[in-house]
């Protein structure tokens, strides 16, 4: 009999995420355009000494000038 359904271990496995912050960001750093502007939104964007004016414009400088790719990974990346 064929229920449609899965087995109990690859239910978990496609439940099971792994973290591509750090891989998103690391990959980021060794391309010299990506690397500059991701500095500029760690400076104006940290959690300690936020500066929201240049936090929203190094943000959108970020995503209109580095590599589709990277902004997509960084975009979308999983923390856990």
């Amino acid at each position: 009999m064929v229920t449609g359904a899965g087995s109990k271990q690859e239910e978990n496995t496609s439940l099971s995420f792994q973290n591509t912050c750090d891989e998103a960001l690391a990959g980021c750093k060794t391309e010299p355009t990506c690397k500059t502007a991701l500095a500029a939104v760690m400076q104006y964007c940290s959690p300690s000494s936020c500066r929201k004016d240049q936090c929203m414009h190094s943000l959108q400088n970020f995503y209109r000038s580095v590599d589709h790719k990277w902004s997509l990974e960084i975009a979308f990346c999983l923390c856990k």
